[in-house]
């Protein structure tokens, strides 16, 4: 399948920072920028300078990229980094295939005993460039299948009733209880073992159960069931199943359901969704806008972050 994350995209920022504050990194240390979010699937990147130089590079001002290829497999990043005040500027390419940093020396340290080199007793840093994302990766914790979980679904000592609006669905509640805290609780409270399961349809409950006892469901999930997935692991905070659902889901959005996948991702708290249907809109290119459908729909928050993420990030924080 086409990697729909796999586009080239624009990534700036300015770094502002104080004269007393930049005077204070003493020797090799170094301090850091605000971390910001790419339009690209995890992906945040900062800046760092080392006033002084670092190690094998003393003497001179060093200043890098620190990216996080957050969901991708890599990060090609082709950016310039400079300091007008000081009358410097170096350009720098790298292809990350781990989260890292990578920069260079941008000038000598003797620059800033100018006061020239300071504007309104700032150093100013700004980045500018271009990153393209390769090869979209989900890492996600799964439960081992173990075969003789899954062998107890045959066996006829079930001691808890689900009941869904058509059916009663027999499980072990000690099956129930190792996958959800939420129903342990439920289940320690009853007097009777039997729950309630009416807003969810008696397929994807079933589904569920089989999840449950370790069973690979990944062929059950479909667009038409999906969000009930969602829901269900939602509810009772079954997170490798709501991972399962989301890892489909993100391999499904298209310019028809974004809107409404955004607006599920804020209802049902699935992270990864929602940063996938963000960065899905922040790369679309101007002409490419009308394609999507349901605009009027976005959930607030979503449009937000959308609109944050769109402009040119400014720092005034300086990390030591």
């Amino acid at each position: 399948m086409e990697n729909i994350f796999e586009q080239e995209c624009n990534f700036e920022m300015k770094w502002i920072i104080p004269r007393s504050k930049f005077e204070a990194v003493k020797n090799l240390h170094y301090c850091k920028s605000d971390i910001f979010k790419a339009a690209i699937p995890g992906v945040t990147f900062a800046l760092r300078l080392n006033p002084n130089g670092i190690e094998n590079v003393n003497g001179n001002t060093y200043i890098c990229l620190c990216l996080n290829i957050g969901m991708m497999e890599s990060v090609y990043c082709n950016f310039t980094i400079s300091i007008k005040s000081a009358a410097c500027s170096k350009n720098f390419i790298r292809n990350f295939e781990t989260s890292s940093n990578f920069g260079g020396a941008i000038t000598g340290r003797q620059e800033f005993e100018n006061p020239a080199a300071f504007c309104d007793n700032n150093v100013i840093v700004e980045l500018e460039g271009k990153m393209k994302g390769t090869g979209l990766k989900i890492d996600i914790e799964r439960k081992k299948h173990v075969p003789l979980i899954q062998a107890l679904v045959d066996r006829s000592d079930m001691d808890v009733t689900l009941h869904t609006a058509d059916q009663e669905i027999k499980v072990h509640k000690y099956i129930l209880t190792n996958r959800s805290q939420v129903f342990t609780k439920m289940l320690k409270c009853k007097k009777d073992e039997f729950i309630k399961l009416s807003e969810f349809s008696t397929p994807v409950v079933k589904a569920v159960i089989d999840f449950c006892y370790g069973k690979d469901i990944k062929g059950l999930i479909n667009l038409q069931n999906a969000v009930e997935f969602l829901g269900f692991s939602d509810k009772f905070k079954m997170e490798d199943l709501k991972n399962t659902t989301e890892e489909y889901l993100i391999q499904q959005i298209s310019d028809e359901n974004v809107c409404r996948l955004s607006n599920k991702s804020v209802e049902f708290n699935a992270k990864l969704l929602r940063e996938c249907c963000i960065c899905f809109l922040l790369l679309k290119k101007p002409d490419e806008i009308s394609n999507i459908l349901n605009w009027e729909i976005l959930d607030k928050e979503i449009c937000q972050e959308i609109v944050q993420r769109a402009l040119a990030f400014v720092s005034k924080n300086c990390f030591f």
